[in-house]
């Protein structure tokens, strides 16, 4: 009878949460998900890289147009540099980027291009350098802005041989842009 009592009293007191006191071994909490889709980055070029007209010299030389336009020469010499008819002076090749704001983005550059004549006359172009860090620019704006722009001036190094053929020399090379 003394357990039939035990057994009764311990039902009661499980039924109304006295006996067994156990911890809670799980709590949630709730977190929410989002995304935030930017802007394609685009580049979009605005002037060719033009280094105007060159009387070489009968030694091989090498001049820089710098991503801000100046003209120097740093091997040799030439005879006379001069605007052409589409420029008055030497220009430096000229981009710009759209992204979204404070969107972080690299420029990368060609290590040298060859540019040619009609008769296959070869110069070779190289030493390409930014107005703007290569590493890493920063578009201005804020987070959240689709259409922000940075414009930026690329120069590089013109390899002329010892009385380079005449010649209209022309060629190509591409300047690509990617988010980090």
């Amino acid at each position: 009878m003394k357990t039939f009592k035990n057994l009764v009293f311990t039902a009661v007191l499980s039924t109304f949460g006295i006996l067994t006191a156990t911890a809670q071994l799980t709590n949630t909490a709730t977190a929410n998900a989002s995304a935030t889709i930017v802007q394609d980055l685009t580049i979009e070029k605005t002037n060719d890289l033009n280094f105007g007209v060159v009387i070489p010299s009968s030694s091989a030389s090498s001049f820089i147009l710098a991503p801000a336009g100046g003209l120097t020469i740093s091997v040799g010499s030439v005879s006379q540099i001069l605007g052409d008819q589409t420029a008055a002076s030497p220009e430096a090749a000229a981009f710009e980027v759209t992204g979204s704001g404070i969107s972080i983005f690299t420029i990368s550059l060609p290590t040298s291009i060859d540019i040619t004549n009609a008769n296959d006359d070869t110069m070779t172009v190289d030493t390409f350098t930014s107005s703007l860090p290569v590493a890493g620019v920063t578009l201005g704006g804020v987070l959240g802005d689709l259409s922000v722009t940075e414009d930026f001036t690329v120069g590089a190094k013109l390899n002329v041989g010892a009385d380079q053929a005449a010649g209209l020399y022309t060629g190509t090379f591409d300047v690509t842009v990617n988010y980090l």
